[in-house]
């Protein structure tokens, strides 16, 4: 796998304190306790580097026995607590009933995982040298980088975190994460303002499907997101030749976003260039942590279409159905997600020919969900069509060389546009993207599941 520079701060001070000893801290912190208890601080000014050194300890047991520390180390110049840092290090040690089943060293580290804005870091492809028994009295060496605030506010502001290390899983609790903010707020590193999001659901993309993300914005603290940080941001994506694309990702008018918010974002053009892709959402002056992905050639996916068919003529007024169609010409069958909740808002513009109007909203939730024979929004699930959750989410499955139709009636459209569209001619487009799982789970599109097509369809009609 390709070098990932993820969470750079969290990754090169976790890879490069990887060491199975015999049940000692790994390092030579100036200031540290010898025998070090759970959530344990210390600060130590070293009067040769002239530095202070502010430390915490935290304990660690994996889900299957085996115990661990975390130590995270911020060096100061001076004797202020105030002054930036120059140097934050997070060191992993195992002790000597830590013994792991795989001998190939691993590292992975998932912050907030499962929620719409988690970070899912595989350093696994950054790891050097390391013991691959227990008990092992020898280090891969300890690593420091000068802080990026923004990347140590991710690890600051979790909820949750869990460090995968070889065979093991160890989860932080609450007040380890509490520890941690606190400590980054005692040195300094934490600054008021925002904090910017960037997720994805999976790291291998098909070059002919749309890339879903989801970014967003949390404010740094209690409190709400100062107006004047209330502002559009960017998104930009680094292609494997090295040239960069940029989208504008406007502030929400619709919500309660003064405490932060997260919303998807589809990138829909075709990217054929294959190889690794880096994506960066940047929020008033601040990057989240990137997120890596592959795209490659997959070609059944040319071989599932969708489109919005509208009746001829077209006449904005109820009585007209406008039809989802999804045709599978390849000869393996399809799972497509239904419409509705996250899975597949169907976006609906309206323009004027004459330039006087030009709308753009979502066709009503609950006649969608009445279309594809679903209860109500607040039974839909809120995660989505992966083969994990295949038999329980909603789903239809198409077979090899038929289609799949969903009606959608005007009439709930036209009743919730305020102000109601005036007379005249319009152009009229729908568009709404699918997740879609392709053959069985464990087969050649495993891991690229849920794939994704995008449905769209424009027609000129009379209001």
């Amino acid at each position: 796998m390709p070098n990932r520079r993820v969470l750079r701060v969290l990754a090169a001070a976790l890879v490069g304190g990887i060491a199975l000893n015999a049940g000692r801290l790994v390092g030579s912190q100036t200031g540290a306790p010898a025998n070090p208890r759970d959530l344990e601080t210390w600060s130590f000014y070293d009067q040769p580097a002239q530095e202070t050194e502010t430390g915490l300890f935290l304990a660690l047991t994996g889900k299957a026995g085996g115990g661990a520390w975390l130590t995270i180390v911020v060096r100061q110049p001076g004797r202020s607590t105030n002054a930036p840092a120059r140097s934050i290090s997070l060191l992993f040690s195992a002790g000597l009933n830590f013994v792991p089943t795989e001998h190939r060293p691993t590292l992975r580290v998932a912050i907030d995982a499962g929620k719409p804005y988690q970070t899912l870091l595989d350093l696994t492809s950054r790891l050097g040298a390391a013991p691959t028994t227990a008990g092992a009295d020898r280090e891969t060496g300890r690593a420091s980088a000068k802080p990026e605030i923004d990347e140590i506010r991710a690890l600051a502001e979790a909820e949750t975190v869990q460090i995968h290390v070889f065979n093991a899983t160890f989860d932080l609790r609450p007040d380890q994460i509490t520890a941690i903010r606190a400590l980054v707020d005692r040195v300094a590193v934490r600054a008021p303002g925002t904090l910017a999001l960037l997720s994805i659901d999976k790291t291998r993309f098909a070059t002919a499907e749309p890339l879903l993300f989801w970014a967003g914005v949390r404010p740094v603290g209690e409190g709400a997101i100062p107006p004047e940080r209330r502002q559009a941001g960017t998104l930009t994506i680094t292609r494997p030749d090295r040239r960069t694309r940029t989208e504008e990702v406007p502030w929400p008018t619709q919500g309660m976003t003064a405490r932060g918010w997260v919303a998807p974002i589809v990138i829909d053009r075709e990217m054929p260039l294959t190889g690794e892709y880096r994506a960066v959402f940047t929020h008033a002056g601040r990057e989240s942590p990137p997120v890596y992905f592959f795209l490659e050639d997959v070609p059944i996916l040319r071989q599932i279409g969708a489109s919005f068919v509208f009746p001829a003529p077209l006449r904005l007024a109820p009585g007209g159905t406008v039809t989802l169609v999804v045709n599978n010409t390849s000869r393996e069958s399809i799972r497509i997600a239904k419409r509705g909740g996250r899975q597949g808002p169907v976006i609906v513009e309206l323009k004027k020919t004459d330039g006087s109007v030009n709308r753009s909203t979502y066709y009503p939730e609950a006649a969608l969900l009445e279309a594809g024979r679903l209860p109500a929004t607040e039974s839909f699930p809120l995660d989505s069509l992966t083969w994990a959750t295949a038999t329980t989410f909603p789903s239809d499955v198409v077979r090899p060389g038929t289609s799949h139709r969903l009606p959608l009636p005007l009439a709930p459209l036209l009743t919730a546009l305020q102000p109601a569209l005036p007379a005249g001619e319009y152009e009229v487009t729908f568009r709404t993207t699918i997740d879609l799982l392709v053959a069985e789970r464990g087969g050649p599109w495993g891991d690229l599941s849920p794939m994704r097509v995008t449905a769209t369809g424009t027609a000129k009609g009379v209001r």
